[in-house]
């Protein structure tokens, strides 16, 4: 029973390879099953026993995939299953009282807060996101001797497409916003941290995160995908308080594991604070969370050695907590990062949902271009007004 990739086995993402039985559902001959990500599938290995001596083995054995629902966007998954009735009588209040508690609204929202854009650009989830952490560790370091460091702060967009499929985006419509809404923009139950860095290190941890997008070839005369998909985005950190340009066609400076591979390579142009180059000497609060402070994601400087506060509350609390003290919130977003300029004839594309078409009016650079692979749409990105041709 495998599952760490989220992905479902058996299915046709497997075909060809050595010793893959799909339709058995077996790998060398033994059943193996991997049943997606969220709740998507159940995973089902059926085994025929036959007795040997006092005790039994296994004679033969398959494994089979059944989805769940369909996902909001998601045209390719079977219709929903009918509940068991036992089971559904015995969890029916259990369940209707989580709905009501998570359905409870906390604020409101001025506008739509989605995330179908998040890899070309600020996103307002990802600001609502960083000013709420940012908020919340001011308040924690006021009076210590870290209080006189400017507070940046760290997030990424967690739902953005990618492999969990074409259902997995943030969309939060404007009016209330409820816990639900939170828990949709924030999906883990990480605690808010703290690290102390040096410029230089901010740098690096933003040339760690930029391996979210692929390494661009200027030259080449046919369509190259923006978004490196190998890459989860939950580890395409964004750090607001600065304001920085991204250069797809230099190469990655550092590995997977955050090992320096390429010193020569700078992705990260035009790093700066307050509206001047970044002093890479000048020391920075960098708001984060527990799994990242602490060495998920293998990012250079971050393996707990620079942690100088950890709190108690989740980061989807400090998110409740903002929205409750504002009231009301209006989406924004203030230009922390953008894509450097790049060739006027470059072909590049964009893989998002269905349901971005309808937004295009945000991303003047993009123009639908038709169907994509597994219920995605694919989009077409002009390099000249994502941000002007060099």
């Amino acid at each position: 029973m495998t599952g760490h990739s989220h992905r479902v086995f058996p299915s046709r993402d497997y075909e060809g390879l050595p010793g893959v039985d799909l339709k058995k559902g077996t790998v060398n001959g033994k059943p193996v099953v991997m049943a997606g990500s969220y709740g998507s599938h159940l995973g089902v290995i059926r085994l025929t026993l036959e007795k040997d001596g006092r005790g039994w083995r296994v004679a033969d054995g398959s494994s089979s995939v059944q989805p769940i629902q369909p996902r909001q966007g998601d045209r390719t998954a079977a219709a929903a299953p009918a509940p068991d009735g036992e089971v559904q009588a015995l969890l029916e209040a259990s369940h209707l009282g989580t709905l009501e508690y998570v359905r409870r609204a906390v604020g409101r929202s001025t506008g739509r807060i989605h995330s179908y854009f998040s890899f070309l650009g600020d996103s307002a989830g990802v600001q609502l996101v960083a000013e709420a952490q940012r908020a919340y560790v001011a308040k924690a370091l006021a009076g210590t001797e870290h209080a006189s460091l400017p507070i940046l702060s760290a997030a990424a967009p967690f739902k953005s497409g990618g492999r969990p499929g074409v259902g997995f985006y943030t969309d939060i419509p404007a009016g209330d916003v409820a816990i639900r809404n939170v828990a949709d923009l924030y999906l883990y139950p990480n605690q808010i941290a703290a690290v102390r860095l040096t410029g230089a290190q901010v740098r690096d941890w933003l040339e760690m995160s930029s391996r979210a997008l692929m390494v661009i070839d200027p030259n080449a005369k046919v369509a190259q995908p923006l978004v490196n998909t190998r890459v989860p985005a939950y580890v395409f950190d964004i750090i607001d308080g600065v304001t920085y340009a991204i250069d797809i066609t230099q190469p990655e400076r550092f590995d997977r594991e955050g090992k320096l591979v390429n010193d020569k390579a700078h992705r990260i142009r035009d790093l700066a604070f307050q509206g001047r180059p970044i002093d890479d000497k000048q020391e920075f609060i960098v708001v984060t969370n527990n799994y990242r402070a602490n060495g998920g994601g293998s990012f250079p400087w971050l393996d707990g050695s620079t942690v100088i506060y950890q709190s108690p509350d989740t980061v989807q609390q400090a998110i409740i907590d903002y929205i409750r003290a504002k009231g009301v919130v209006e989406p924004s977003t203030n230009g922390t990062f953008r894509l450097a300029p790049l060739p006027p004839t470059l072909m590049l594309t964009y893989q998002s949902s269905p349901l971005a078409r309808e937004l295009l009016r945000e991303q003047p650079a993009l123009t639908y271009q038709g169907p994509g692979e597994d219920g995605f749409a694919l989009y077409k990105i002009d390099p000249v007004k994502l941000g002007g041709g060099k």
